[in-house]
């Protein structure tokens, strides 16, 4: 099976990701996934075009709704990977249950199915990611 575009960015995070829902405050949470993507990313894409994508391994019952994790992932990427969420075109959660049988060969990296089976998750960024020039 071909392989398609390799992201610009993989943000790995430890632990699960949270629902948007979730009560209480989201604060730290969005902030490791802040940390994370500023140490990869070096100033916001000044482009229209981002895709980004979520990908986490989870108990089928218990996990966050796929829409709900989202939003937060959105909130912390704005002004470090972009700088506003209004350039994302494109956004996709994948929800790979733990109690189902799951086959990822052939099409994903070892590396990405032994860390999201560790308990990280993986956001990825692709897209047309120009970066804005230093200057004038």
């Amino acid at each position: 099976m071909p392989r398609g575009p390799e992201p610009a960015f993989r943000i790995w995070i430890a632990g699960r990701p949270q629902s948007g829902q979730k009560r209480g405050s989201n604060e730290d949470y969005t902030k490791r996934i802040r940390e994370a993507a500023a140490k990869l990313v070096p100033k916001p894409t000044d482009s229209k075009r981002v895709d980004v994508e979520v990908w986490f391994c989870s108990d089928s019952f218990t996990r966050a709704d796929v829409d709900n994790v989202l939003k937060p992932v959105l909130d912390a990427l704005n002004g470090v990977v972009y700088h506003d969420d209004r350039q994302v075109r494109s956004v996709r959660a994948v929800a790979i249950p733990n109690d189902d049988a799951v086959k990822m060969t052939g099409w994903t990296p070892k590396e990405v199915t032994d860390r999201l089976g560790s308990g990280e998750f993986l956001i990825n960024v692709f897209g047309d990611l120009s970066l804005p020039r230093d200057g004038p």
